[in-house]
């Protein structure tokens, strides 16, 4: 399949749902129900990310926040104007990051890296991921879990 195809097949997609979004809207009960349920899920979601966040798996609760708001954005004006702002403010640095030399990006991505690393060995989950890998050694786990 070509991707005008899958393109063209893909807007069909979405005139569909928009006009069975127009039909819920027309009924005030439906549509009530619809948003209660749309900010229900979102509002989960949102909550679950945020339970995710300080786990040692790698942003999915970041992930799980940012689709909980996009979705709770398209039926809540406060959140579509949370999201643009986001979005805004990602724009911002990533623009002012572009603009850096190449020693100055490599020097603050490594920067990253080693603050993620060195927070990752201090909490000790350094040590859970080398007992995945089947090495153990106790000065992985961190001088907080140490053995």
């Amino acid at each position: 399949m070509t991707a005008t195809r899958r393109h063209q097949r893909w807007l069909r997609v979405k005139i569909r749902l928009r006009q069975e979004r127009f039909k819920v809207r027309q009924n005030p009960h439906w549509n009530r129900a619809y948003r209660a349920g749309v900010g229900a899920v979102g509002t989960l979601m949102i909550l679950c990310g945020a339970v995710m966040v300080p786990l040692p798996t790698p942003g999915f609760g970041w992930i799980l926040i940012f689709l909980g708001l996009g979705l709770m954005s398209t039926e809540f004006v406060w959140a579509k104007k949370l999201t643009h702002w986001v979005h805004r403010g990602y724009d911002m640095v990533r623009h002012w990051f572009a603009r850096r030399s190449t020693a100055e990006r490599v020097s603050m991505i490594s920067a990253l890296v080693v603050l993620a690393v060195g927070v990752l060995w201090l909490s000790g989950m350094m040590g859970t991921a080398a007992s995945w890998a089947g090495v153990e050694h106790s000065w992985w786990s961190g001088p907080i879990r140490g053995h």
